[in-house]
């Protein structure tokens, strides 16, 4: 984290979590549970539900779930699995769901590249009411929206290319509305050799970027913040 220019109040909040954070167990029950459904569909790997517990303590606390209706948006839906635990966790949701389908670096040459958006189709098919999908890059899709303060919450597990990160957080946190939450994958992925081609570099750059707009709400390998002022609406 420090290689990649976090702040000590960063590092302290990836140590509290670290050491301090210990989710109910009813959320590692529901964590379970979610597992045990995926056996019934198409998924490759199962890099999603480790994070499940984090994900409804965040939510918990800031009461996305009480809210009548929630607009979601997620950048990089591989093959459905955290969109259709979206779908399934909050009853009145408008999901959209932005990917290329054919894989990052890290998933080419693998035997499953090939299959992506076929299993991303079937896995997501029930919640089909509640999924919207745009097939193309997430800056395609930025270009498509010229609002600001839309979403509730916004996932982003797209490109892991730093370049391609800093993007999809600044123009992420723009469609994020005061007081939505808006969770990175893989803030401690290290797949590139040089760590500030890494995303935690990109990340890092953009909480300096945006200091004093929002709140951290956890730090692990992923990281949880929540939008608490929008520069160009004060």
């Amino acid at each position: 984290m420090l290689k990649t220019g976090a702040s000590l109040g960063l590092v302290s909040k990836y140590l509290y979590g670290k050491f301090c954070h210990f989710p109910p167990s009813k959320y590692l029950q529901v964590r379970d549970t979610y597992k045990a459904q995926m056996s019934e569909k198409e998924f490759s790997n199962d890099w999603f539900t480790p994070n499940i517990p984090n994900w409804l303590c965040t939510f918990e606390e800031y009461r996305l779930a009480e809210r009548d209706r929630i607009d979601a948006l997620e950048i990089g839906s591989f093959e459905g699995c955290s969109s259709a635990f979206i779908a399934e966790q909050f009853k009145t949701v408008n999901l959209t769901c932005v990917d290329t389908w054919v894989g990052s670096d890290e998933n080419q040459g693998t035997d499953y590249v090939d299959t992506i958006e076929q299993k991303f189709d079937n896995n997501v098919r029930e919640f089909s009411g509640k999924i919207v999908k745009f097939k193309g890059t997430s800056f395609s899709f930025f270009q498509t929206c010229n609002k600001r303060n839309i979403y509730d919450f916004i996932y982003v597990d797209g490109s892991h290319r730093v370049d391609d990160v800093i993007i999809d957080a600044v123009k992420s946190f723009d469609l994020l509305k005061i007081g939505g939450v808006m969770i990175f994958d893989d803030y401690l992925w290290k797949y590139y050799p040089k760590a500030s081609d890494n995303p935690c570099a990109a990340i890092n750059a953009f909480l300096k970027f945006k200091k004093g707009d929002y709140k951290i709400a956890y730090v692990g390998y992923q990281l949880h913040l929540v939008k608490t002022k929008d520069r160009q609406t004060d």
